[in-house]
């Protein structure tokens, strides 16, 4: 079952990030340290697009946990 569920902690990870950093940016940047105003903004969109690459690789990574 853990094996079958590591495309989905991949998956998981960055979206979780691209929620925090949005969640941050949405509440006056208090959390995340920040080095200009729309920094956590830009987190935000990186994290989704790294989620967004990562869905696209799910199917090879079921492919390799099946070897």
């Amino acid at each position: 079952m853990e094996k079958e569920n590591l495309p989905y902690a991949a998956l998981l990870f960055p979206y979780m990030q691209t929620v925090r950093f949005l969640a941050d940016y949405i509440n006056g940047d208090t959390y995340y340290k920040i080095k200009y105003p729309e920094h956590n903004l830009v987190r935000t969109k990186a994290q989704w697009r790294l989620f967004e690459k990562a869905e696209e690789k799910a199917p090879d990574m079921k492919k390799c946990l099946t070897l």
